[in-house]
């Protein structure tokens, strides 16, 4: 009897999350569709624990599109001609609806020391388009902040 409980919850269990898979699907998208204006300037470089090194940002992002985002996550992927560990925590924001700027400083791992100044800087972004409700991703440079 208590194995077919066990096996009732465990169907149950893979049915609910065979109906979260769909929505939680990532589509890949233009950056140019969504609008996103970035504009990074560098605050410092700082040493991080274990001997790492760290690349402290502060980012500006402008909403120029018409999609209200949430959940919208920027991860580091170059940074002047080096490219960069995506698996380092991203900077994250809550909310960045239609017409929004926000600013935010952020602390990103990188997994080889960078010489010299910083001009180009690309970002991964990921976010939830709260009219589909779906995950959209896409590249976008960033202009420095003069």
């Amino acid at each position: 009897m208590m194995s077919r409980s066990i096996i009732g919850a465990l169907w149950l269990a893979t049915a609910s999350l065979g109906a979260l898979a769909p929505a939680s699907a990532v589509t890949a998208v233009s950056a140019t569709e969504y609008g996103l204006q970035v504009t990074h300037s560098e605050v410092g470089r700082v040493e991080l624990d274990q001997g790492k090194q760290g690349l402290e940002l502060k980012v500006t992002l402008s909403n120029q599109g018409s999609h209200d985002l949430y959940d919208v996550r920027l991860f580091l992927e170059r940074a002047g001609s080096r490219a960069m560990l995506r698996n380092a925590n991203p900077a994250r924001m809550q909310v960045l609806a239609a017409g929004a700027q926000t600013v935010l400083t952020w602390t990103f791992e990188l997994d080889q020391a960078i010489v010299g100044p910083l001009r180009e800087v690309s970002f991964h972004i990921q976010a939830v388009d709260e009219a589909t409700q779906k995950i959209v991703t896409f590249n976008q440079k960033s202009r420095e902040a003069r």
